[in-house]
């Protein structure tokens, strides 16, 4: 049996990750990890609530408005991404009103994804080369 210092252990953890995570793409971490992050966090928040007094962040004024605010990125096509995100919110499956559409909306713009794509995809001439005279 888990007393209630483990669930103020883990509730505060969570909370803080939520709140104050920033993340800004000049790292390794992907912006799909960091979303991962937030999502699990709610999830923990969510077991914590069933055994002390905890606030789980809503879908609207909390999970998407933290990823947005903790989001801080100078990539255009992210940013770009953030206010439509922000201007579409009417209705429950628009992308502010829901955790999950507005993930899968960021998702395919993570700079660090990108830049490690480009990286992979990169061939240098001389390697091209070498390959063409081997044959």
């Amino acid at each position: 049996m888990q007393g209630p210092t483990k669930w103020e252990t883990d509730k505060k953890l969570h909370e803080d990750l939520i709140k104050n995570t920033r993340w800004k793409g000049n790292t390794q971490l992907t912006l799909q990890k960091f979303l991962e992050m937030h999502r699990t966090s709610r999830i923990h928040l969510q077991a914590c609530s069933e055994h002390i007094t905890c606030e789980v962040p809503s879908q609207y004024s909390r999970s998407v408005g933290y990823i947005l605010e903790n989001i801080q990125s100078t990539d255009p096509a992210l940013e770009a991404a953030k206010a439509a995100i922000t201007q579409d919110n009417i209705g429950p499956n628009a992308k502010r009103n829901n955790f999950e559409n507005a993930v899968a909306f960021l998702m395919p713009r993570c700079p660090v994804t990108a830049a490690n794509n480009k990286k992979r995809k990169s061939v240098s001439f001389e390697t091209v080369l070498s390959i063409v005279y081997q044959r």
